[in-house]
Parts: structure tokens; sequence; C-alpha cells
């Protein structure tokens, strides 16, 4: 769970939620009004039989006034449901926050173990020896997040709320940053693996060339054992390589597909691969 995200209303609605509520706010602004007439200065009897020398305490009493601030308070109370019912909305998408991003990549790459009648382990159909999973599955999970994307697009930015205003921009951007961390789990996972691959290749490529090139002269074992070495490495890695491109280019095609790579890391790999 990430403590960073909540959604909350700022400034908070109820005055049990925090002294600069929403509810403090209009109260304070509805108390300096009446406190308006403490500023005024009183000129009948009862300022002398009472003591009092301003119109506090008739407003205090003013049933008209009590009413008034009665159907604020209800107002209040009434708009501050509203206000929750719109926020479910995006308290729908918690999960994405709520869930351990590391820990639930870790599942996936780990799927359940397969046993057979006999307690002995089986082989995962899920495991994939380049990717550690089928690549299948990590367009499925590449796919589900970009469809989180898309629901969260759809939410609305603000919204008139009786007489308040909600601006939702700040937390739709933020699930929408948050959905695409998800995803960009798996994408630069994929990633990183094409660009070790290539990498790792395009070494071997380099000491080969440098192996290769080395000259031999008559009687020197050595380097003629060396060069040999390397032209048995060089035909055992052409297999490999060949059976490598197919499923680099295939991971590399999902990437695009799902524009889960840029066009400067796309041409990056792309020249890495050709290099190799």
């Amino acid at each position: 769970k990430n403590p960073q995200y909540e959604v909350h209303f700022a400034p908070v609605l109820d005055k049990e939620e925090g002294d600069k509520s929403l509810e403090m706010q209009v109260n304070n602004w509805a108390n300096d009004y009446k406190n308006l007439a403490s500023c005024i200065k009183r000129v009948d009897k009862r300022a002398t039989d009472a003591g009092e020398d301003h119109y506090l305490a008739d407003v205090e009493e003013c049933e008209e006034i009590s009413t008034v601030v009665t159907r604020i308070n209800d107002n209040l109370a009434s708009n501050a449901v509203l206000c929750r019912e719109f926020m479910v909305q995006f308290v729908n998408f918690s999960y994405l926050w709520e869930k351990s991003m590391s820990h639930t990549f870790e599942e996936f790459l780990n799927p359940p173990k397969i046993l057979n009648e006999d307690g002995d382990e089986l082989p995962s159909p899920d495991l994939d020896p380049l990717f550690g999973v089928k690549l299948n599955l990590f367009e499925q999970q590449i796919t589900k997040y970009g469809k989180i994307f898309g629901e969260v697009i759809e939410l609305p930015a603000s919204s008139s709320i009786g007489w308040v205003r909600v601006d939702a921009k700040p937390i739709k951007e933020s699930i929408k940053a948050i959905c695409n961390k998800w995803k960009a789990t798996f994408t630069g996972y994929l990633q990183d693996k094409v660009e070790s691959l290539l990498k790792d290749l395009y070494d071997f490529i380099e000491q080969a060339n440098e192996g290769l090139n080395v000259e031999v002269v008559d009687g020197d074992m050595e380097s003629l054992k060396g060069v040999m070495g390397y032209i048995r490495d060089c035909k055992k890695r052409h297999t490999e390589t060949t059976e490598l491109m197919e499923p680099l280019n295939a991971v590399m095609t999902m990437l695009r597909r799902h524009e889960a790579i840029s066009e400067e890391d796309q041409e990056r790999l792309e020249e890495m691969r050709k290099d190799a």
C-alpha cells in the first residue's frame, strides 16, 4: 500500500475532519456577518438596562436569522453527501495504490507451482526461458492497465455540486500517473530484458572479432587454440542468436503496439539488434 495516495477533499468537508473544513469556513463567514452587529452602538433603552452597547444579542436572538443559519448548515450537510458520492468514482481505483506494485509483479514472475499426484513439481506452462513468463501473459497485463487508463481518462476533471465547484483534475492526474507506473512495470521489465540480451550478444561479437583477428604464426599453438575456440563459440552462438531473434522481434512488436516504448529507445534497441 502506498500512503502517498489518498482520495480526499481539500479543504475537508466537515468540522469533524478538521478545523479548516469547508463547514467551518462557511460558519465563520456567517459569524463574521453576525458579529458586525457588535460594531454598531446601541441608542435605545436596552443599552442602559442590560448594560449592552451593541446589537449582537438582538441578531443572535432573531428567529429569521437563526432559520437562515439552519438552512445554511442543512445545505452544507446535503452538499457534503453529494460531494462524497462524486468522490466514489475516484475511490473505485484505490486498488491501484493499495496493492504493492513490487510484490504483485514478483508474484506474476513466479506463478504457483504445479504438482502431480505424487507431489512432484511439474513445469509451469506459463514460464518462459527468456522472459521468465510467457509474452502473452505480459500482454494481458499491459492491455489491462491500458484499459484502466482509458477508464480514468473518462473521469470528470471538475464538477459543480450544489454551490461547490470541485476541481478533480489533481486526483485524476494522480490516478493516471500510478496507472502508467503499473503498465511501465511490465513494459520496462521487457525493455530492460531485450536491452540486456542484445548487449550480451553485442559484447560477444566484439570479443569474438578481437579474438578472430589475432595473427597466428607457425608454431604458436596457444594463439591457434584461441582462434579455434572463438570459431567454435561463434558457430554455437549463431544457432542461439537465430533462435533469439524471433522472440526479440515479438517483444519489440508488442511494445510498439501498446505504445510502450519511446521512438528514441526503439531506435536504440533496433540498432543494437541490427549490429548483433
